[in-house]
């Protein structure tokens, strides 16, 4: 395993283990913890390793500091954003102006401590009549008008708080814009002018937003927690009744037919094996391709295409080979495993050490317009492929192989 995936594996342990309220587990001396640190930021997610190294010290004196300056910062937020919400409660009411707070205002209740869901900004919806007396109200808070792009007006106020003043949930020309125009519709009341929707439809758009950015933007890892706990907490969205709605309503937004298919599919060809559960993915499926042979098939979590995996592990005494061989037949061997790889129009990864090959993971992708059955089966085929071509420049090189190989269940090229 390479050394960031080694790292995303440790930061995504540590983070289950403080959402879920389980033992921190100790760094592994082969981990970076600058590498770990710096996945955090990039999640902002620093506010749950506080909490891991406040319970179980695992980051240096200067990490250590970091992380509290960090936690400190989000308490600060937290503060500001609790004191804005309640000011708009009062004013918006004051001024009929019906409004409903978004995502994070409701989604933190989940995590053992509000302060671990970090939020960058506030999102709150008003109807498009009310928005420009719902602006200046803010503006008379001292936030100042940052953007305005027709479905939200950005307003800042430094150091902490920043409001999203929406109208609607999605840009016009998004296809999911005409479903959540009804948002209001299927809203429930709080106050007399405060709505939220109902945890069915939180749902649904968390996974929606969530779909948006990745094919848009990109996201981090946060909403992937969101999701976990409404599964896990949320008690009303395992009911049959609300499994039922969501699904349609997912099916209404093409989100979740893609599952079926791929699942109908595998299962026709008698290679599927389990599926398993991952937090980074709406599936993950072991197969077996042909017999003997593990691969996975995921779907990564909000993005419109499935992932088709196969990671082999380099046995020992065929590392023992490398080991002994001449620098440079080492350097010749990487040089045409990876033009060999490039051949086969695959994406690949490989873990190496002081020019020794210990892994390698080779993947391929399909988008959702281009799947079909015929599809999948032919990317499924080139994936081997490709690791057979890899086991037979292997043998070239340094002798007889025979590799020990794992399905790639280190969710590390889907963080």
């Amino acid at each position: 395993m390479s050394d960031l995936a080694q790292a995303k594996e440790y930061f995504l342990n540590c983070v289950s283990a403080v959402i879920n309220g389980g033992e921190i587990p100790a760094m592994p001396g082969e981990v970076d913890e600058k590498t770990v640190f710096s996945l955090a930021v990039r999640n902002s997610a620093q506010a749950l390793l506080y909490f891991a190294n406040e319970e179980s010290r695992i980051f240096s004196d200067e990490l250590t500091l970091k992380l509290k300056k960090s936690y400190q910062a989000a308490m600060l937020r937290e503060m500001s954003q609790q004191a804005e919400i309640e000011k708009i409660r009062k004013e918006f009411a004051e001024n009929g102006i019906s409004f409903m707070l978004l995502k994070g205002s409701h989604l933190k209740a989940l995590y053992p401590k509000p302060e671990m869901r970090f939020m960058v900004d506030m999102d709150v919806l008003v109807r498009k009549a009310d928005v420009e007396k719902a602006r200046e109200i803010l503006i008379s808070h001292g936030l100042r008008q940052s953007m305005n792009n027709g479905k939200d007006i950005v307003l800042l106020k430094e150091p902490f708080l920043t409001v999203e003043l929406h109208n609607t949930l999605f840009m016009e020309d998004y296809y999911m814009y005409d479903y959540f125009l009804g948002v209001w519709d299927k809203a429930e009341k709080v106050s007399d002018f405060e709505y939220k929707m109902s945890d069915a439809d939180l749902y649904i758009y968390s996974l929606a937003h969530l779909a948006e950015h990745y094919t848009t933007a990109g996201a981090c890892f946060r909403p992937t927690m969101d999701i976990y706990l409404m599964n896990k907490k949320v008690s009303v969205l395992n009911t049959q009744e609300a499994r039922e709605y969501i699904s349609a309503e997912l099916e209404k937004l093409e989100l979740n037919s893609f599952e079926e298919n791929i699942k109908n599919w595998l299962m026709d060809e008698e290679c599927l094996i389990e599926k398993k559960f991952d937090e980074n993915a709406d599936f993950h499926y072991i197969i077996e391709f042909p017999k003997d042979n593990i691969m996975d098939v995921v779907k990564p979590v909000g993005k419109d295409c499935i992932i088709i995996a196969c990671a082999t592990q380099v046995a020992q005494e065929h590392v023992n080979l490398m080991v002994a061989s001449r620098p440079e037949v080492r350097r010749n061997f990487i040089l045409d495993l990876q033009f060999g790889l490039n051949s086969y129009l695959v994406d690949f990864e490989l873990s190496i050490n002081q020019d020794l090959l210990q892994q390698f993971v080779v993947t391929d992708t399909i988008f959702e317009d281009g799947l079909t059955k015929n599809e999948l089966m032919k990317t499924i085929k080139r994936v081997f492929k490709a690791k057979l071509h890899c086991i037979f420049l292997i043998d070239k090189a340094f002798g007889g192989v025979s590799p020990n190989v794992s399905s790639s269940n280190q969710n590390d090229m889907f963080v």
